[in-house]
């Protein structure tokens, strides 16, 4: 195992603009680096190294920081000494971010360019050549999935769980007055800090503990999180292993979020659920929320059977060579099976905390998450609020129009003299993307909504030009309507104007 870096800290606090302003003027910012490497991922596969090296091969200022903090490539001390750092190289040095031996320059941190933020890390190799379980990790892509889901307020009180680099708390801290920044791993924590500096953010308040212990009574407008979800026998890690049994960590945290959160308050995370595998994903997930006083809906149902999970986790974790991953392969099946897992189903939950009767909506995963997801999700529990208290009367004399962004496409048939169409579907093309096929008669339904008609209206035309009685037609459309509504297609024009 090798020895552990010491976090970065910044040892003049005034020179933490210095430091990000060099790496903003020599282009390393997230459209930059992706530009020069021709790659817009987080983290460089090792098997892509060569091909990136090649990218940045003309040494400028912004090759050799690639190199050194995106690649993880050391540098001779001539080639730094080109780079004219600033404030200097013994700065440098001093805030932990380099180290000089053997006549060469070592990274001792990664740097993420994203979000027009600059995060510091721990060098992602270290996982597989052994590094301590207070590893902190850099961005992911779970970090980035919450942050598209993440609501935008503006909010008093925002909590982030298991901060990690501090990604999730400092996007935040552009729209919550307060962001707090918890986690179990001290080293974590010092990351956030001296990334909130990096970046000149000083909204955010780090605590240091597991789940809700650092924040007592304290409740929130937002809790976020992207926690120690997976699902091992393991504790190697901090930032992926929670240690508890299965998937009772993001269940209790669920469940604690509800006593947290202010009334109208949310909660957004992302975790793994095990489960048989001839098991619907959606089965047992309603007991996660009895008693938390929350509405949620789930977005489930990327699901793998515990082999290719064992696999998948430990050659990114912990394979460090053949004879590891077999003996932790058959740990990590001898746990599945102890545990009664076969499957292990992906998904992003938000709950929403709320006084009476609360609900549970369950959907599968969109085709994808855009950046406009958290808005989208806010406004999903409210066409769910609508639904669930509109009676059919109330329907009928409600005005319906198309969400902004969902459009309805249509596929004609070219050997019918009559132009009719084969297929119609309403495609989404923000916020949570999907789509929804639909016949000749809901098409038409959808394209007679508008702002200025009513639905008992429509259905009195519709029923007309199809020669049906009214009392044919408008069960289905109502049924059809509700359907359209709770999944973000349709929304009603009362909604609208909120």
């Amino acid at each position: 195992m090798q020895a552990q870096s010491k976090p970065p800290i910044f040892t003049e606090v005034d020179d933490c603009s210095v430091i990000a302003g060099f790496f903003r003027d020599a282009g390393y910012t997230e459209e930059g680096v992706q530009q020069r490497l021709k790659f817009g991922g987080l983290t460089a596969p090792s098997k892509k190294l060569p091909l990136m090296l090649r990218y940045t091969r003309e040494g400028t200022l912004l090759d050799k920081l690639i190199r050194l903090f995106f690649l993880g490539v050391p540098l001779s001390i001539d080639a730094v000494q080109q780079m004219s750092l600033q404030p200097s190289r013994e700065f440098w040095e001093k805030t932990n971010l380099i180290e000089v031996r053997g006549g060469k320059v070592f990274p001792l941190v990664k740097l993420t360019a994203c979000w027009d933020l600059l995060l510091a890390s721990d060098l992602p190799d270290e996982v597989r050549q052994g590094a301590h379980a207070d590893f902190v990790m850099g961005p992911a892509n779970s970090s980035v999935l919450v942050a598209k889901m993440m609501m935008q307020g503006p909010f008093e009180r925002i909590l982030d769980i298991g901060t990690g680099c501090g990604v999730l708390a400092l996007l935040a801290s552009r729209f919550g007055k307060r962001v707090f920044a918890t986690d179990k791993n001290e080293r974590a924590l010092a990351f956030t800090r001296f990334n909130a500096l990096l970046n000149g953010i000083n909204n955010v308040e780090c605590l240091q503990g597991s789940l809700f212990e650092p924040v007592e009574e304290r409740n929130f407008d937002l809790i976020i999180s992207s926690p120690p979800y997976v699902i091992s026998p393991s504790s190697d890690f901090l930032f992926c292993d929670s240690g508890w049994r299965g998937d009772e960590f993001s269940k209790l945290l669920l469940q604690e979020a509800g006593s947290h959160l202010r009334l109208g308050g949310y909660c957004q995370i992302i975790c793994n659920w095990g489960h048989q595998v001839d098991q619907n994903w959606r089965e047992g997930l309603e007991g996660w929320f009895e008693g938390t006083g929350c509405d949620a809906i789930i977005w489930g149902g990327d699901t793998q059977d515990v082999a290719q999970y064992a696999i998948t986790w430990i050659q990114d974790t912990r394979a460090r060579n053949q004879q590891i991953l077999e003996s932790e392969f058959d740990r990590w099946m001898d746990y599945f099976a102890q545990q009664k897992i076969e499957a292990i189903s992906y998904g992003v939950i938000a709950i929403r905390r709320r006084e009476g009767s609360n609900w549970i909506r369950m959907e599968d995963t969109p085709s994808r998450y855009s950046e406009a997801t958290g808005d989208d999700i806010q406004r999903r529990f409210l066409l769910q609020d609508y639904i669930n208290e509109a009676d059919d009367s109330k329907l009928l004399g409600e005005a319906f129009c198309v969400v902004e962004d969902v459009h309805l496409k249509q596929e004609l048939n070219p050997t019918d003299e009559r132009m009719e169409f084969v297929e119609a579907r309403l495609q989404r093309t923000r916020g949570l993307i999907q789509y929804c096929t639909i016949d000749a008669n809901i098409a038409g339904l959808i394209t007679r909504c508008n702002t200025r008609r009513s639905l008992g209206d429509i259905l009195q035309e519709m029923a007309s030009s199809m020669n049906i009685h009214l009392e044919q037609l408008t069960p289905m459309a109502i049924e059809t309507i509700r359907y359209l509504v709770r999944s973000g297609f349709l929304q009603p024009a009362s909604l609208r104007k909120q």
